[in-house]
């Protein structure tokens, strides 16, 4: 018996299979760790260069946003009103735009003086429609719309300007097309 006895002690002694091994497992577990900081200093990484292009597109929105209220201001006058008077070149200061540790003026001649720009011509008016509304139908093409109602595809676009967004003048069944 105390033979058994001695034979079972060391058989508990051995290491078997998935016992614990203190060194190997802390071996795995620093290994795991630094696999685990190396993922969180590229997500950094990626957080920081995403954050410096958030930035950069707030400053660019902001220099934008400044162009357009000073060509805003230059096309309306200073009154606000169309063709009032515009202040002399160089009377008025020059609008500054801050964005990272830099600073753009922009020039008083970068937009063109209105008063010596041609006038524009008034817009013509859109053809007038009758009041009908054609819904296609599958398999309906605007040409086919256009000569059944005797009139002419540009005639439709003309009436109906979101054709124009559309590759080929598409039509879907879901439009509503005002007809001449």
């Amino acid at each position: 018996m105390p033979r058994l006895f001695a034979c079972l002690a060391v058989i508990m002694l051995l290491p078997a299979a998935g016992c614990f091994n203190s060194e190997k497992d802390y071996e795995q577990l620093v290994e795991e760790k630094n696999g685990l900081a190396a993922e969180l200093e590229a997500a950094n990484r990626e957080n920081e260069i995403l954050t410096r292009a958030l930035d950069n597109i707030k400053g660019e929105q902001e220099a934008l946003q400044i162009l357009l209220n000073t060509s805003r201001g230059r096309l309306t006058g200073a009154s606000g009103g169309a063709g009032a008077p515009l202040p002399p070149p160089g009377s008025e200061p020059s609008p500054t735009v801050s964005w990272g540790g830099w600073e753009w003026s922009i020039p008083a001649d970068a937009l063109p003086d209105p008063a010596s720009s041609p006038e524009i011509p008034a817009a013509v008016p859109p053809p007038v429609s009758s009041g009908r509304v054609y819904q296609p139908r599958p398999g309906d093409v605007l040409s086919a719309i256009a000569a059944r109602n005797n009139t002419t595809v540009e005639e439709l676009v003309e009436l109906n300007p979101f054709l124009r967004s559309r590759r080929n003048y598409m039509i879907w069944e879901t439009d509503r097309i005002r007809l001449p």
